[in-house]
């Protein structure tokens, strides 16, 4: 699932999520041919309902709303820049799109009718937690694919397995509570390094059934490449 849309969301053109890891990822499957092996899937924008199952209402509404200064009908600035949020006229669809297009297709997953998808999709959502934009991410597509899953689906227990370099603090934080989603993190924690969270003794609320539900992998140090990826697969990971 892919749509050139989601590329329209964009900001200081050196940041690095920025629409061409997006553009990028699809040309290399187009000139690959992986493209023409797959099924494409529609995109569409996810609705409030799908959303709140996450986000609050203000949350959801402050993505729908963001605000675009213009002037006799012309947009002013191509981009505004808040701490670790940036925003254009483009944003709030974007990041519509990206959360919609992963129900779309998990849906056609937990159907049967695919045995399996990739979803190429911006803005990305592991730092957006149910009422806070963090970290380039605005709404938490993972988690709403996954609450999705389970209310309308059918579905009754996830995995969500997260390999990257920041620990994914928003979808950490939404079911930490929660003992039907497993959330699994491999990721860089050092001091200084964003988000700061994501430490092994963060296993899921202790005390309660949720306990044990939420693995960190941190690595120390920056560098890790395949070898430590498949040892921590091979003696945490997998036997979990």
């Amino acid at each position: 699932v892919y749509h050139p849309d989601m590329t329209l969301h964009e900001g200081n053109p050196s940041h690095p999520e920025r629409p061409g890891r997006l553009q990028g990822i699809w040309d290399m499957f187009r000139k690959s041919g992986v493209v023409d092996f797959c099924q494409r899937i529609d995109s569409r924008e996810i609705t409030e309902q799908e959303c709140l199952h996450v986000h609050t209402k203000s949350h959801y509404r402050e993505v729908a709303n963001l605000p675009v200064l213009r002037l006799f009908g012309e947009t002013i600035d191509r981009w505004f820049d808040c701490g670790d949020m940036y925003w254009n006229e483009f944003t709030s669809r974007a990041a519509r799109l990206s959360a919609g297009s992963l129900i779309e297709i998990t849906e056609k997953v937990v159907s049967g009718e695919l045995q399996s998808g990739f979803a190429v999709i911006r803005p990305p959502g592991h730092h957006a937690g149910s009422a806070k934009a963090e970290g380039f991410c605005w709404l938490n597509n993972v988690a709403i694919a996954v609450r999705h899953a389970q209310r309308s689906l059918g579905v009754e227990k996830v995995l969500v397995l997260d390999w990257d370099v920041h620990h994914g603090n928003g979808t950490q934080g939404i079911f930490y509570d929660d003992d039907s989603v497993l959330y699994m993190s491999l990721h860089r924690y050092s001091s200084g390094f964003y988000p700061g969270s994501g430490a092994a003794s963060e296993v899921g609320s202790r005390g309660t059934s949720a306990e044990g539900f939420t693995v960190n992998i941190p690595w120390s140090s920056p560098g890790m490449g395949p070898s430590e990826y498949m040892e921590a697969f091979r003696s945490i990971v997998l036997p979990i």
